[in-house]
């Protein structure tokens, strides 16, 4: 049959035809189906037309410029991940209490294999002669010929054995516990170590993923570290995959839309917008001289969509225009909350009266409790109840029972009740309309009945990346308009920006997203909270993560420039 990919080969009476015939029926789903459904959103008429182009046209570029992959870090990145990993497999099967369960694992195997032993060298030996030697002509007929050549070989050359001691051998010679095998990881800690049963995957089976680690003591974390390794060494192997040979660059792809919100998926065989975070990987991901990189991650955006768009009483007093920078949100919640909200007080920290230096010495002597706030604030959010959040604490090491936990989560539902109201509303467009709602830029997305918990969620999402899309589209125009030398490095990733620009003009690049594009953007946007951001001007990926770094102070960051600007004359 033919093959789609290979149209191109056809001859022009056929694709000529074919082409004019796609064209027509793609003209008429626009003009006829798709141009009126437009009509009936202003929103997303301009998004579509005024937006959504343009952010393609940057996606488009910035896949052409390609992101530099340093190869010495990404060989030196996986080299000191394969000796951890080796490490790592060394530390879980030497464990004390790994150790004997593994070794009679493995002693059964290799009992069940010399219990299957050729009988021919079990003193069977030698075999027994035919009946008859010779043929009518004085002659040794072949079974006899057959008998003597076997006792000539002896008995450890009869191709059967000759198997049989080759994956004998094999058997002695490797460790028989596979690390990545389930059914074996089940056994080991459910059957073996008699570790009680309380998560299981979908299918009903005893969960040994990295979650349920984290329940099995030390070897269950060494074990959670050695696979998380594992999927860091994918990441490394992947991306070498995808670069491309004539340029030594990463040209990313990605699905767009990837989801139903509008996000960016992964796509060409590696997925960037979730890489590991570890940051000997994130290092490799560099540009060239001249360039450097600007950065700028939005504050808190989702959570500014969802006090803009719900007026929650809460959200408003901590995001609201009249709020004070500095404040800890799970320390703000927590210390409202029944529980928690004492042992936060006691540290120091009191929410209607906190100073900056209160907040820094709560979150150090309150850790374990802004902890516990943080998991109930991101997963109430997300709909959680009670029992699976105390499930996700005690997962955590965080012992609290469940009747307190119940406490916390009404607690927190009474603070965030304008959240609450808000979703009723959605909930009710959702059901007028049959399946869809507006955005908060007017824009219309669906969901499935099955996504009902998920109004909330997908309403800010959706909202939050279009805004980031928007200041995608005016840092570009704003870059260009002021005759910058800059290209797009990584413009979506989810809530952060990131462009490559010429090492002189970095610091214009930072003001310029100050004083021009984030004023900008926020009087498009028109809401009453502003959303904020502070770009950061660094040489890689992993600099980015560095709250602290600054890359005109950096010794490293000094001796890559001189070094770089030597080798380019």
């Amino acid at each position: 049959s033919p093959k789609k990919e290979m149209m191109y080969l056809a001859p022009s009476d056929i694709l000529g035809t074919y082409c004019r015939l796609d064209a027509q029926s793609t003209y008429d789903l626009y003009v006829h189906v798709l141009e009126p459904a437009l009509a009936r959103f202003e929103g997303l008429q301009w998004y579509t037309h005024e937006l959504y182009m343009r952010f393609l046209y940057l996606l488009v570029w910035q896949k052409v410029s390609g992101i530099t992959v340093d190869f010495s870090m990404l060989d030196k990145h996986k080299i000191n991940l394969e000796s951890r990993i080796q490490d790592l497999r060394k530390q879980f099967l030497e464990h004390p209490e790994v150790k004997p369960h593994v070794d009679a694992y493995a002693k059964a195997i290799v009992d069940e294999h010399l219990a299957k032993e050729p009988k021919q060298h079990k003193g069977e030996w030698p075999p027994k002669p035919p009946t008859t030697q010779f043929k009518k002509d004085g002659s040794s007929t072949a079974a006899w010929l057959s008998y003597e050549a076997k006792l000539a070989a002896g008995p450890e050359t009869s191709q059967v054995w000759l198997n049989w001691s080759r994956k004998l051998q094999e058997l002695q010679g490797v460790s028989l516990f596979n690390l990545n095998s389930g059914p074996q990881k089940q056994w080991l800690f459910y059957q073996a170590m008699n570790y009680p049963i309380t998560s299981t995957t979908e299918s009903g089976q005893p969960a040994t993923d990295e979650v349920a680690l984290r329940k099995f003591g030390e070897p269950g974390r060494i074990l959670g570290d050695y696979i998380s390794a594992e999927k860091e060494l994918g990441f490394n192997e992947s991306l070498r995959g995808v670069i491309t040979p004539e340029t030594g660059k990463y040209h990313p792809s990605f699905k767009v839309p990837g989801t139903h919100t509008g996000r960016l998926a992964g796509a060409g065989g590696f997925n960037a917008q979730n890489p590991p975070k570890s940051l000997d990987y994130l290092a490799c991901f560099t540009v060239p001289e001249p360039y450097v990189l600007v950065t700028c991650d939005h504050a808190s955006l989702e959570d500014y969509v969802l006090a803009e768009l719900s007026r929650d009483a809460s959200l408003w007093s901590f995001y609201g225009p009249n709020s004070r920078k500095g404040d800890c949100m799970y320390l703000s919640v927590g210390a409202r909350l029944p529980v928690l909200g004492q042992k936060i007080r006691e540290a120091g920290y009191d929410p209607e009266n906190w100073t900056v230096e209160s907040v820094k010495a709560a979150k150090k002597a309150a850790s374990k409790w802004r902890q516990v706030a943080k998991k109930v604030v991101l997963s109430a959010n997300y709909q959680a109840g009670p029992n699976k959040i105390h499930a996700s604490l005690l997962e955590d090491g965080i012992d609290i029972s469940l009747d307190e936990v119940q406490k916390m989560h009404r607690g927190f539902w009474e603070l965030r009740k304008g959240v609450k109201v808000w979703q009723s509303e959605l909930k009710r467009q959702w059901t007028d309309n049959r399946g869809w709602l507006l955005n908060g830029f007017g824009r219309p997305i669906c969901l499935e009945p099955m996504r009902e918990k998920d109004l909330v969620n997908a309403v800010c999402q959706s909202t939050g990346h279009d805004a980031h899309v928007l200041f995608q589209v005016l840092t570009a125009e704003c870059l260009t308009k002021h005759k910058l030398d800059w290209y797009p490095w990584h413009m979506d990733l989810h809530d952060c920006l990131m462009f490559a620009v010429h090492k002189d003009q970095a610091e214009t690049a930072v003001r310029l997203l100050k004083e021009i594009v984030y004023p900008r953007l926020n009087q498009m946007l028109g809401g009453e909270i502003h959303i904020k951001g502070e770009p950061n001007i660094c040489l890689n990926w992993a600099d980015d993560k560095d709250e602290s770094y600054d890359w005109r102070t950096d010794e490293r960051a000094q001796k890559f420039l001189a070094k770089k600007e030597k080798d380019c004359g």
